[in-house]
């Protein structure tokens, strides 16, 4: 098999970068550096599929206190309902006894 080599013209400061690689070879510093490449964007998708699933986690968490949002909310409508009503019956209470105590009283007085 025949190998079929490319020549790579590469900036200045690339060159540079990759001589401050250790290796006694342009070869095995280019690829020392390649490799560190590799190890990084490797370390980079794994930061962000973390930070991915951090934002759905949030999100979910969003989700949630927009619905305990919604149940307070209704529980709140219920709760003034239900004073409405218990205003309602103390009302009653307080007209029911005071037409208990004028028919006492008029019942006392025609004795």
């Amino acid at each position: 098999m025949a190998t079929q080599v490319k020549t790579l013209r590469l900036p200045e400061d690339v060159v540079e970068t990759i001589n401050d690689f250790p290796g006694s070879t342009f070869t095995e510093k280019f690829v020392a550096a390649a490799r560190l490449l590799g190890r990084d964007r490797e370390e980079l998708q794994q930061q962000l599929q973390n930070m991915e699933q951090e934002k759905q986690r949030k999100l979910l968490y969003l989700a949630d206190l927009g619905k305990i949002t919604r149940k307070k909310e209704n529980i709140q409508c219920t709760l003034d309902e239900i004073f409405w009503k218990m205003s309602e019956v103390q009302r009653m209470c307080k007209t029911v006894q005071d037409a208990t105590s004028t028919l006492v009283a008029d019942s006392s007085h025609s004795k």
